[in-house]
């Protein structure tokens, strides 16, 4: 995993303006109170840390407008970054950049924020990779098939509804001020017609499985949601991705005349990679597959494995998943029924989506080329220039 570039002093990181105190739709100064005063936020320099986030955050929206010269900077730089920030920092980070705004300025950008770890992880790869896609898609279509088999199911009204990317707060105790936004999210409807989430999907692909681990723990210990279980995916690649293209120079990734047209032909070793083209490795082989589902210990109140770890990676048989509808939703013990479905995986779709990989990631590696060379020669102009 790429970082984005060292820590800048204040005075030279790029800044959007701050939001006027008028915007109705954005949270007001005297909002912002019980996280930081007035004498704090005109006196107290930004640390290190919310510099980092800002310019991480401001980079990567500038290098998607071309508002500023971003060229000799590859996309790469800006997929996801950690930042250990605290609680009072996060919010005025997010009031001095207007995170809080509903529309759509950072459909790009997706964030979470752990309070108890005081963790910001920034992902600014759009969309998901089509792996997270694959896992988030196939468990949406095992669960709309279980739901049609239910004995009063009414399509125009169901009572599973999923989603994704959708950002959750509401957090409380020690993960107060925390946000989320899970690969997966599944609610039930529940008596009084509100939607309740109840079931959490993350997929884990390039991250380690310790961060995954604080996923489950926040949505199942932060209070907030009555989440009764959370389901992890962890892919495992080896090696890790690296461009292969950022050690070489310009005449050598020349002489290998690399074509930018959509379609590439890549050389898939075996289902499951890895994925080459002339040479060059653009997916590594996925070693591993797992799930495992976490839940919420009804005597401590904390997160624990209720599920063995599940191999997923054909040839494995599928895991089997079976719960009784009462336990995501209120039900009579007439219409208690029980929902289950397998979480097989199929060879040809997985590859499929592996490919598709190799190929954002070769043609993001050749972009980032392009920039860095029109950089070196001056011939790069941000949206918006003026002609001469």
């Amino acid at each position: 995993m790429e970082q984005s570039a060292a820590s800048t002093s204040l005075e030279s990181a790029p800044h959007r303006p701050i939001r006027s105190t008028a915007d109705h739709s954005a949270t007001r100064v005297e909002d912002m109170s019980p996280f930081f005063g007035e004498e704090q936020r005109t006196s107290a320099g930004p640390s290190e840390s919310y510099v980092r986030a800002s310019k991480h955050i401001e980079g990567f929206m500038d290098y998607l407008d071309n508002r500023a010269n971003t060229a000799a900077v590859s996309s790469e730089v800006y997929r996801e970054d950690f930042v250990k920030i605290s609680r009072e920092e996060w919010a005025r980070l997010c009031f001095d950049l207007s995170l809080n705004k509903a529309d759509e300025s950072f459909r790009y950008l997706k964030w979470s924020y752990n309070s108890l770890t005081s963790t910001l992880i920034i992902h600014s790869m759009s969309p998901p990779s089509p792996l997270h896609e694959y896992f988030c898609r196939l468990i949406q279509l095992k669960l709309d098939h279980a739901q049609f088999r239910l004995p009063n199911f009414n399509p125009e009204d169901p009572i599973i509804h999923t989603a994704t990317n959708r950002l959750y707060t509401g957090f409380t105790g020690e993960y107060e001020g925390s946000e989320r936004v899970p690969d997966l999210s599944v609610s039930f409807v529940g008596v009084d017609g509100r939607l309740e989430l109840k079931l959490v999907v993350e997929v884990g692909f390039s991250e380690k499985y310790s961060d995954l681990i604080e996923d489950a723990k926040m949505w199942l210990e932060g209070g907030g949601h009555e989440v009764s279980n959370v389901m992890l995916v962890n892919i495992e690649e080896s090696p890790s991705y690296r461009s292969p293209l950022l050690d070489l120079e310009d005449e050598e990734i020349e002489q290998l005349g690399l074509p930018g047209q959509h379609r590439i032909n890549f050389d898939a070793e075996g289902d499951f990679g890895p994925i080459t083209y002339k040479g060059l490795v653009w997916v590594g082989r996925i070693t591993s597959i797992f799930v495992e589902v976490w839940k919420k210990d009804p005597q401590s109140g904390l997160a624990t494995l209720s599920k063995n770890r599940m191999d997923l990676l054909p040839p494995a048989s599928p895991p089997q998943f079976e719960f009784m509808l009462s336990e995501y939703t209120a039900v009579s013990p007439d219409n208690d029924t029980s929902i289950s479905f397998d979480l097989g995986v199929s060879p040809r779709g997985l590859k499929r989506s592996i490919v598709e990989l190799a190929d954002i990631r070769y043609h993001r590696a050749l972009n980032a080329i392009k920039q860095r060379t029109d950089a070196r020669d001056g011939t790069y102009k941000p949206k918006g220039s003026p002609s001469r």
